[in-house]
């Protein structure tokens, strides 16, 4: 019988939910119940479901201690378990897992794939020896962390410490970031400066790096207090649910900062911000535009700052797999690309083949020239790139009174409009 390893969500903190029926906080430990200690704890059910499921185990003399502190290498095995099934006795990486990160990082995926049949990684402990070693090679094989490390660098005993929050973000954040999705830089930045936590600028400089990706993605919350508590351990019930959370974005409970008076657009979910508003008028009309204009290829939005035209879906399937196995002198070509600089350059331009005819976006360029360089001035724009295409060099350029530059990139060419 297929068993999958998983932990339902559980609150975080150490007191019992506000609100929960007096009833159920009265309820006594009863034969039924596999631990001794967990009747009147908040996270009961969850621990139980969690029991059930093949998750966690208890202690010889019948005890859960949810609230006993973890080590980092019990904070680890809960990560990678929780991302495993058992299937007639035998533990492995869940396929349905396989089939998710397959879909982001293939590459990745080749990786773990490979890591798991060279060292035969079973999800079992050491029979003889440091229990997490298994555990602990597996990981340095994989993108999700190196050897040295800076918070985690492959030394046993740093894993065999108990563990503060600010550590357990930081490897849920290395795994999140590597497997999954990393905010985009300025918004990371928003975040940290309007969490409304007091103390999220306590954590140690290394430690914090992926803070604000574990809140935004509600891998890990504050506290009523308005606080962290970065320094705090981490208890057992407390990373079951962290642990969970990777594994299952719907328990997640994701922060979302205001963005009053901020320009910004969401792409399938995800926050972008614009550094000014110029920015984001380009992008906007960049995106009319390709609408109005673009009635074969295929479009694909890229990071929030531009768009990419290809011949057909097909290409573009072709060029995301190429791109994420580095596969890149093989990728399928983008027609054109229009962006916006991502970062606070001031910047927005084209990016196309140097040998394309433009089957799919001649209109849509002749628009985005207009736009670059201002209404009836398209077409002279376009006669100045021509021109320097002919010349095959790079230069700087003035034209009506904007201030642009051209790039012979070899097989590309761009233009880049500096406002």
């Amino acid at each position: 019988m297929k068993k999958v390893i998983i932990a339902l969500a559980l609150l975080l903190g150490s007191i019992a939910p506000i609100g929960q029926a007096q009833a159920e906080a009265d309820v006594a430990a009863t034969d039924e119940m596999p631990f001794t200690d967990i009747a009147k704890h908040w996270a009961k059910d969850n621990i139980l479901k969690a029991y059930e499921s093949g998750l966690v185990d208890g202690f010889p003399d019948g005890t859960f201690r949810p609230d006993d502190v973890v080590t980092a290498d019990q904070f680890l095995v809960m990560m990678l378990r929780a991302h495993s099934v058992t299937v007639d006795g035998k533990t492995e990486f869940d396929p349905e897992w396989y089939r998710e990160l397959g879909a982001v990082q293939p590459g990745h995926l080749n990786t773990i794939k490979s890591t798991v049949s060279r060292q035969k990684f079973n999800f079992q402990s050491a029979s003889a020896g440091y229990w997490a070693k298994p555990f602990i090679d597996f990981i340095f094989e994989t993108p999700f962390i190196y050897t040295n490390d800076l918070v985690f660098p492959k030394d046993y005993n740093r894993f065999k410490k108990q563990i503060m929050r600010e550590e357990a973000s930081y490897l849920l954040g290395s795994w999140f970031t590597t497997f999954d999705f990393r905010l985009q830089i300025q918004y990371a930045e928003h975040i940290l400066k309007n969490s409304g936590l007091k103390d999220f600028n306590n954590f140690g400089v290394d430690a914090g790096t992926y803070r604000a990706d574990v809140l935004a993605a509600g891998l890990m919350n504050g506290y009523p207090t308005n606080n962290f508590y970065p320094k705090r351990y981490v208890t057992r019930a407390e990373a079951l649910t962290m642990a969970q959370r990777l594994r299952e974005p719907a328990l997640r409970i994701p922060f979302k900062p205001s963005l009053k008076g901020l320009y910004y657009t969401e792409n399938e979910g995800t926050v972008f911000l614009f550094s000014d508003k110029t920015k984001y008028d380009f992008y906007n009309k960049f995106v009319a535009l390709a609408s109005q204009h673009i009635k074969t290829g295929y479009i694909y939005k890229f990071g929030g700052s531009g768009l990419q035209i290809f011949k057909s879906e097909d290409d573009y399937e072709k060029w995301i797999y190429m791109t994420k196995t580095m596969q890149f002198e093989n990728r399928p070509t983008a027609e054109l690309i229009v962006q916006v600089d991502p970062d606070t350059y001031k910047t927005a331009g084209i990016v196309f083949p140097y040998d394309t005819t433009f089957p799919n976006t001649k209109n849509y360029l002749a628009s985005v020239y207009d736009m670059l360089a201002g209404p009836g001035m398209g077409s002279g724009l376009k006669k100045q790139v021509d021109l320097l295409m002919a010349d095959g060099i790079s230069k700087s350029f003035t034209y009506n009174g904007k201030n642009f530059e051209y790039k012979n990139l070899g097989k590309l060419i761009s233009v880049t409009l500096y406002y």
